[in-house]
Parts: C-alpha cells; structure tokens; sequence
C-alpha cells in the first residue's frame, strides 16, 4: 500500500508548473529560454515576476498536497519518503522527458506539512545566503546542507540528506560550472 502513495507523490510532483505557465500564458516553452530549466527562478527571470510567482505556488503546492493526502487518509507511510518522491518527480518528471526543476520549491511545499518550522529556518537560512552571496544557486545549495546538519542534531535521516545535498549539487552543476567560468548572473532587482 505504500508504494502508491510513493507513485502519487512522483506523478503530482512531475507535473511542471513552469512549462504549464509558460505554455498557456505565453505561448512559449520555458525548456528553450534563459538557464532551459523549467523551475521558478528561470520562469521569473525570463517571462517576470507573475510567471514566476505563478510557478513558485504551484510548486509549493505539489510538494504539500503529496504529504496532505496521506496524513488526510491517515495513512500509514513516511511522509518524509513521501516527500522525496514529490522532489524527484519535480526533479526528473516522467511527463516532460524526465526534464525538471532544481527541487528548491518542491522541497519547501514538502517541509512546510512535515515540519513548518524546520521549513522556516531552513528558507530563512538559504535566503540569508543569496542576500550575502548574490546567488540564487547558493542559497538552493544551501537548503540541503541546512537540512543534513540538522539531521546529525536530530540524530536521523543524515544518510537520507546527505543523499539530498549530493542531487541538489548534480542538480546545479551547471550553476556551479558557470560560477567557476564567470558567468553565473547574480540577482538583480528590475524584472517585469
């Protein structure tokens, strides 16, 4: 019985609110624009702020539904594992050529019904680290490194998110290889 609340979390978690977005409101497809990922900081950077935040809340939003429906049918599984097939669907989604996000929004709508404080401590952190940093793929970086330290304090799951840091870091390996080079773009504050 598990295994279906698993493949429920993988199939909300592939939907692609960044390719729906950019398909219907602007005839375009966000796999062929600024960075090609189809996530939230490239929906924003390329077709501005309502795309963006548009993207943004859907993401959340099947991060969250994917742990709601099992605790509504009080079901007996890891939310946290629940949670992780949310993120590798928003990750690696089976409808869009296994082409997705960089699980940062996915991962956010996940932690804020397993544990909304380690969520808010988590963002605020990750935040903090783009505002010193300038760098959105810093402060995306920084989640999974948050989340693994606070798992040696929990004294669970560390093998879990260690695992979480290694995909967030293959996930923003372009980023990284970017920043090396100098072209990484830093954040700036006019968009649409």
């Amino acid at each position: 019985m598990e295994a279906i609340w698993y493949l429920l979390a993988y199939g909300l978690g592939s939907i692609s609110f960044a390719v729906i977005v950019s398909h219907h409101f602007h005839k375009t497809d966000i796999r062929t624009l600024g960075s090609f990922n189809p996530g939230a900081t490239n929906t924003y950077n390329t077709l501005g702020k309502k795309a963006g935040l548009m993207v943004l809340l859907g993401d959340l939003l099947k991060g969250s539904i994917a742990l709601l429906l099992p605790l509504y049918f009080q079901a007996d599984v890891n939310l946290l594992y629940v949670g992780a097939f949310a993120v590798i669907g928003h990750c690696f989604p089976v409808w869009w050529g296994f082409r997705g996000g960089k699980a940062v929004a996915t991962t956010a709508g996940v932690l804020l019904v397993y544990n909304p404080l380690l969520a808010l401590f988590t963002y605020l952190g990750a935040t903090l680290v783009v505002l010193l940093t300038k760098y959105v793929f810093m402060g995306s970086i920084s989640i999974g490194i948050i989340l693994f330290f606070y798992s040696l304090l929990l004294g669970e799951y560390e093998l879990f998110f260690g695992i979480f840091i290694i995909l967030l870091l293959f996930l923003h390996r372009s980023n990284i290889r970017n920043f090396k080079n100098g072209l990484e773009p830093r954040i700036t504050k006019n968009k649409k």
